[in-house]
């Protein structure tokens, strides 16, 4: 690829003379690298931020780099591919004209289609969708190797447990930065998640066949959606697109 014509792993080397820069980095790595490049900034330069929490760094943006232009975008992939898809544009402190349109055009530069975001929004639903798994991987995880039978458990263990982990597949720090730079989200979630819980654990006692069954296969509909790539924000109805469950 012709993409990449120099590596370095140094910062003035990394940064002279550029007129955009992408930091595509865990976020929390972003406070190191502002300090290490904010000497070596063009006065109109514009930094571009893809970093899956982005209060944080629109809060160091403030702190270490109050005259650059900032702004932040999150590609929402469903596939490897980074055309035509859906781009999430989240305004900083720091964000302004010139920011918007040099993100605009690299988003079309992609014939992708932007979405304005705001950023506490943003941090809420990244959080749910790319960390709670993890938290979530991480609990049953946790739960199993500490049990007392975690030496007949792991016998058990197979496809189901393995995809149901899968998250902490990811490289650990990139984890723990996702979860440290978005706590109060991630807390709000939790509390959600729990009380789901709660509700499914109701019907356990109950041992409510029916609702049970409504639950399982309600949200067995709802993954299907997904899987299919179903969005919710189009126009006709997703039901027209998914088969019953004696017809899958």
């Amino acid at each position: 690829s012709n993409s990449i014509t120099q590596l370095t792993n140094n910062y003035e080397e990394c940064v002279k003379d550029s007129d955009i820069i992408l930091v595509a980095t865990p976020t929390s790595s972003i406070y190191e690298v502002f300090e290490n490049i904010k000497d070596y900034l063009s006065k109109n330069v514009v930094i571009i931020d893809t970093s899956d929490t982005k209060r944080a760094v629109n809060q160091w943006a403030n702190e270490i780099l109050p005259e650059i232009g900032i702004i932040g975008i999150n590609p929402f992939k469903k596939n490897q591919s980074f055309e035509n898809i859906f781009w999430g544009v989240v305004n900083y402190d720091n964000s302004n004209k010139n920011t918007y349109e040099v993100a605009s055009k690299l988003i079309d530069d992609l014939s992708g289609q932007i979405i304005n975001i705001d950023i506490m929004e943003h941090d809420s639903f990244s959080g749910l969708v790319e960390t709670i798994p993890i938290i979530l991987s991480s609990a049953l995880m946790n739960l199993s190797n500490d049990s007392k039978s975690w030496k007949e458990i792991y016998r058990f263990i197979g496809n189901r447990f393995n995809k149901f982990t899968d998250s902490l597949d990811n490289d650990p720090i990139n984890s723990f930065s996702s979860i440290l730079t978005n706590s109060d989200m991630l807390l709000e979630w939790i509390r959600i998640y729990i009380t789901e819980l709660l509700k499914l654990e109701k019907m356990l006692e109950k041992n409510s066949e029916n609702d049970i069954a409504d639950y399982i296969q309600k949200n067995w509909e709802n993954k299907l959606k997904i899987m299919n790539n179903i969005d919710p924000n189009a126009s006709q109805s997703a039901t027209d697109f998914i088969p019953s469950a004696s017809e899958n």
